[in-house]
């Protein structure tokens, strides 16, 4: 699901979460039954390995490279949804 922006993090040497979680190959749900009856094991294999990210730590090197980078000017601004959608499909 993230692999391209994986990826691009990888080639733009701006991954700053490496190391902070083992890559994991399955995702196991398991859901409560209702009744008796025993519950229910999902279980989704990665191909090829799930990697969680902190985002604590991507975020705060994030910003630290673009300090480095030449960056002065850091502004977090609320988007509607609508804004967002039509500014990620141009």
């Amino acid at each position: 699901m993230f692999h391209d922006s994986l990826r691009n993090g990888h080639d733009l040497d701006i991954t700053f979460g490496k190391g902070y979680a083992a890559k994991g190959r399955t995702l196991p749900l398991q859901f409560p039954a209702r009744t008796k009856n025993k519950a229910r094991l999902w279980e989704a294999k990665f191909d090829p390995h799930g990697q969680p990210v902190d985002q604590r730590a991507e975020i705060a090197g994030w910003v630290n490279e673009f300090a480095k980078r030449g960056g002065d000017h850091w502004r977090l601004k609320m988007q509607r949804l609508r804004t967002l959608t039509s500014t990620a499909s141009a």
